[in-house]
């Protein structure tokens, strides 16, 4: 079954965005645009209980992608973050994972890449709160024989 996904799109690149928000469109996903990191985090927190997953541009002037990210976590500490960069280093990697981003998007990308990751992403929430239900069911099923 396929979800349709409100994505927060963090980008300072104009054309970066609205590729996203055309890729998002033919994916069947909803996207809301922020051009800066201070915008990104304000739509955030307006929207905080619809947005599924954002996409967070590293390196943007003015707050920079792992402010953006600390600030989201913050407001939600659940939030999904794809972070899109097109600097890979391996230090950058781990400060980012260790600050609680999903998964690492390389640019340039492909619409393939973009689905395949946020499909990924989805799908580890969905097995997180499955888990989740099953662990709280099995715990009051212990309870309930014991009585």
């Amino acid at each position: 079954m396929e979800y349709t996904l409100n994505v927060l799109v963090i980008d300072d690149e104009e054309v970066v965005r609205e590729t996203i928000k055309a890729a998002m469109d033919f994916l069947g996903h909803r996207s809301i645009l922020a051009a800066t990191g201070q915008d990104g985090i304000s739509l955030f927190s307006e929207n905080k209980n619809d947005i599924d997953i954002v996409l967070l541009d590293s390196n943007m002037p003015g707050v920079d992608g792992l402010s953006v990210l600390n600030e989201l976590k913050k407001i939600n500490d659940c939030v999904d973050v794809i972070l899109t960069t097109g600097f890979v280093d391996d230090e950058v990697v781990k400060i980012y994972k260790d600050a609680g981003v999903k998964k690492i998007l390389p640019k340039p990308f492909d619409l393939s890449t973009l689905s395949k990751i946020i499909s990924e992403v989805h799908q580890e929430k969905i097995n997180t709160l499955n888990s989740k239900k099953d662990t709280a069911s099995f715990s009051l099923q212990d309870k309930t024989s014991i009585i």
